[in-house]
């Protein structure tokens, strides 16, 4: 059967036009370019069809029916060739828009081929070799094909560092299919095989490159993935328009302890992600981990988001009943906050450290300079902080504390410091020790500084100077690594300082997440010697059963415990609570070290509850370690 080609593209191209209408599909250009390109292919397969099966059923059919079917297969081919040219020029990366006039100038050669065919004239030739057309039309119609398809690879050449490696192979090899098969068909144009080559295209591009189940996302079932959001945000940019990025975002970071919690959290996306689609009815997508993000093209649609946050989310979880995370959108109206993908997503990563408390009441964040200045400090910060790890850019300063029973300073706090304060100025530990954390310098940072303090230690000989032990802080990554205690051991052997001579501090709340993770490490440097001390007390994840069952002998009170017993409004009730940690701590067995004061009043107030120890600016400020050898040969004469 000399059509059984035709029919078999024809099948071939319905398919591909079916499973690709059944899925949701970007407002992309290319896509649409790759949309016009299969319709385009599917008017080729029919028409060649018609038309091959009138060249040879030619006693049959009327000759009309074969010429205009003739010039439906040429003016389909041409409108394929221009498709695949505007498919390549969205699919380069960074591309410039440019517009109808652009549009316009490049499909010439496709005006001149449609005019050519519309007036032109058309033979056909009934040899021994089988049944074909000839004439001026056919070659006016492959040349211009052959200007899209040099085009199209002139682009890829020229533009290669602008696609994925794999696309460009894609693309080039499919147009060398194409401009093979072409070549055959028009210097041997009774074999007619051109529908067989534009299948085999389309086909590769459908499944390698435009399949519409390669934007669903793994884990948020109504929602698409972070590629189809980099791909929609890269045509917006480029097109220069003005929209905003509404963005979800879960700060629950316990979600991610168990398997449970991974459900919560999985529930509670798509709960934004359905609620945005039913309020935009646009497409939403799981930007981040614990995100998912819509975009939405004026101010009535960003209005109507209104609606989610006033629906709240709620889980029934199976163990806690139902849970209620902490969450908030986030409004970036791009291009004013935003001119890229990376940034837009450096935005949100940012956005996720943002603290609940500094949210707006009604939970919407809507980014602006401000914020965007505080990213960038961040940032800076982060590379003065690479730096510092790099190249030791780290100094200790030492707050004495006072020990009430002997009216000296017997102990001091280490505090770590950048030395760098010419670039940014000074940062405080509490912005970069998170930062540290964050970005896995905090190991790095911790033995810079355990380093740094027993060779002072050593230098000094603090404990002829009276100093019975330095306190230290032990980070939570610390805390967990198995090699720590060896580490640490390595450091004090070296310096000759005795394991007794460093307390290791530990947030209340570091002690609250990885309790039972820590454990094993307390363990073993308690019984090197290391004595401890819970740092924070107070301060929100407060788990009174942790005190007794770990290794602490101090319990260090936050001066959010201290300050509000001296404000205007509610000091009676903070002294009672202050009272009552005080008692108990003490009828634990434990010794109190409160932080924070800065007045004589507060001192005195302390005393008389029997604290022992007691830390704060009224005493002395963290000092450089050449001035605190000053201040404690001084106060401890």
């Amino acid at each position: 059967m000399q059509y059984g080609i035709q029919i078999t593209a024809t099948i071939v191209m319905l398919i591909i036009i079916i499973s690709f209408m059944r899925n949701r599909k970007l407002p992309l250009l290319s896509i649409f370019c790759f949309w016009m390109m299969i319709v385009f292919s599917l008017m080729y397969t029919i028409a060649d069809f018609v038309a091959v099966y009138s060249l040879y059923n030619l006693k049959n059919n009327n000759i009309n029916v074969l010429n205009i079917a003739y010039r439906l297969v040429l003016v389909s081919l041409m409108l394929i060739g221009y498709s695949w040219f505007c498919y390549i020029e969205c699919k380069r990366e960074n591309r410039k828009d440019n517009g109808f006039k652009g549009a316009f100038l490049t499909g010439i050669p496709l005006w001149i081929g449609i005019g050519v065919c519309i007036f032109g004239n058309i033979t056909f030739i009934e040899d021994a070799r089988g049944n074909y057309p000839v004439g001026l039309m056919i070659w006016t119609s492959y040349i211009a094909m052959a200007i899209y398809l040099f085009a199209v690879v002139l682009i890829l050449f020229m533009y290669k560092k602008n696609y994925h490696k794999d696309a460009r192979v894609i693309l080039l090899v499919g147009t060398g299919v194409a401009a093979a098969v072409g070549a055959v068909e028009l210097f041997f144009p009774y074999y007619q095989i051109s529908a067989i080559s534009i299948v085999i295209l389309m086909l590769s591009i459908f499944i390698s490159m435009e399949n519409p189940r390669e934007y669903k996302d793994t884990e948020v079932s109504n929602a698409l993935n972070v590629v189809a959001f980099e791909q929609l945000l890269n045509e917006l940019f480029n097109a220069k328009k003005d929209f905003y990025i509404v963005t979800t975002i879960i700060k629950e970071a316990s979600f991610l302890h168990n398997i449970e919690g991974m459900r919560e959290l999985k529930h509670f996306l798509e709960v934004g992600s359905y609620r945005y689609s039913k309020y935009t009815n646009h497409l939403t997508f799981h930007s981040r981990t614990n995100a998912v993000s819509v975009i939405v093209y004026n101010d009535e649609e960003l209005e109507a988001l209104g609606n989610v946050k006033e629906e709240g989310m709620s889980y029934e979880s199976s163990s806690e009943g139902f849970a209620y995370p902490n969450y908030f959108a986030a409004v970036i109206h791009c291009p004013e906050y935003a001119t890229s993908f990376e940034e837009v997503i450096n935005i949100l990563d940012y956005l996720y450290t943002v603290p609940i408390e500094e949210v707006p009441e009604d939970k919407v964040l809507h980014v602006d300079k401000d914020i965007l200045d505080q990213m960038t400090y961040l940032n800076k910060v982060e590379e003065l902080l690479s730096v510092a790890v790099k190249n030791d850019g780290f100094e200790v300063y030492l707050q004495p504390i006072y020990d009430v029973a002997t009216e000296r300073f017997r102990t001091a706090e280490a505090l770590v410091r950048l030395k760098d304060t010419d670039t940014i100025g000074y940062v405080s530990p509490e912005v970069f020790i998170p930062i540290a954390e964050k970005k896995g310098y905090i190991r790095d940072v911790g033995n810079i500084v355990f380093e740094h303090v027993c060779s002072f230690a050593e230098s000094q000989k603090l404990w002829e100077k009276n100093i019975d032990f330095i306190e230290v802080n032990l980070s939570r990554m610390q805390g967990v690594d198995p090699k720590f205690p060896e580490t640490l051991n390595e450091c004090m052997v070296r310096h000759n300082i005795p394991a007794e001579f460093i307390n290791l501090e530990i947030t209340e709340t570091a002690n609250a997440q990885i309790g039972d993770l820590i454990t094993d490490n307390v363990d073993t440097l308690h019984k090197m010697g290391c004595g401890f001390s819970m740092d924070d007390f107070g301060t929100g994840y407060s788990n009174l059963s942790k005190m007794t069952e770990s290794h602490f002998e101090i319990i260090k009170l936050d001066k959010t415990l201290l300050w509000p017993c001296f404000a205007h409004k509610g000091a009676t009730n903070a002294r009672i609570i202050l009272k009552n940690c005080v008692n108990m701590i003490h009828e634990l067995g434990l010794i109190i070290v409160a932080e924070g004061v800065e007045t004589k009043e507060q001192f005195e107030f302390l005393k008389d509850f029997g604290v022992e120890r007691l830390q704060g600016y009224y005493f002395s400020r963290p000092l450089p370690e050449t001035e605190f050898v000053k201040f404690i040969d001084k106060k401890n004469k």
